[in-house]
């Protein structure tokens, strides 16, 4: 899947991927299961773009991660298409992986340039299929991921951040001070965000069918009075960005901790 540069203009993928020997090391490699998945593993492209970047991402479904790089260049970005129609299919799956259609562009935004990356699929099994990002930047302005179905990460991002799944766990966590707004919803799934002590934010966490849950070392956290065991809201330090946290039949979670960014957290899923 090749990109084709155009004045404001990177196309990642459109469709025509056709089977190849893997011989050569920028083409992409398609594994089939014999019995179930369809799965193709997409060349790493690295998008021309100095400075930094402010992101939106939507795709209709996969799991989405967005990390800061240091020492990257430019972003990188990494992707996966697959389909899973069941036994005995994998040859329609793989098929269908041509209409999976994968575009980045820049776009103008309030704040500056933004990369716009969309990934979507008009094929009548398109729930049975997904496309996985993996997003490198050398350094995230703003930040905007959603998608349909799967798991989001974002890494290292001060903000702002919009992260949503309608399906899946959302985790947001940077060892830096936040420089902006944060969100984290996941409509179906767990969702949390990890910051360090000396960010200063104003928190609502909210979890329907779970438990609202918050960790707070090394910062001054007052908690309000409207608190309850499915929402938590405080004003950590002295507050300024707002940090909004929503789960549903999961739990919601704040922490401040010393190290957000190498710190294993457990989710349990719906």
């Amino acid at each position: 899947m090749r990109i084709a540069g155009l004045i404001g203009l990177i196309l990642v993928g459109c469709g025509g991927i056709a089977r190849v020997d893997g011989r050569d090391p920028m083409s992409p490699k398609e594994l089939i299961d014999p019995l179930f998945e369809a799965y193709a593993e997409d060349p790493a492209q690295s998008l021309p773009i100095n400075g930094p970047v402010n992101l939106d991402v939507d795709i209709f479904r996969g799991d989405v991660l967005v990390r800061r790089a240091e020492g990257l260049e430019f972003p990188r970005l990494i992707t996966t298409r697959s389909a899973d129609f069941g036994a005995g299919r994998s040859e329609d799956g793989f098929l269908a992986l041509d209409d999976v259609q994968i575009q980045a562009t820049m776009e103008a935004g309030p704040e500056g340039p933004v990369l716009v990356i969309r990934a979507n699929s008009g094929h009548p099994d398109a729930d049975q299929m997904r496309t996985d990002l993996i997003l490198e930047l050398p350094e995230p302005s703003m930040v905007r991921v959603h998608t349909g179905h799967g798991h989001v990460e974002v890494r290292g991002c001060t903000g702002p951040v919009d992260a949503q799944t309608n399906e899946g766990n959302v985790l947001v966590r940077t060892h830096r001070p936040l420089q902006g707004n944060v969100t984290a919803i996941s409509n179906l799934g767990a969702a949390l965000v990890a910051v360090r002590g000396e960010s200063e934010a104003m928190i609502d966490v909210e979890a329907r069918g779970g438990d609202a849950r918050s960790r707070v070392l090394g910062a001054s956290l007052k908690v309000l009075p409207n608190t309850t065991s499915s929402r938590f809201q405080g004003v950590m330090n002295n507050g300024t960005w707002r940090v909004t946290v929503r789960a549903t039949e999961a739990n919601a979670s704040f922490h401040a901790i010393p190290n957000p960014e190498f710190t294993a957290f457990n989710f349990k899923t719906p």
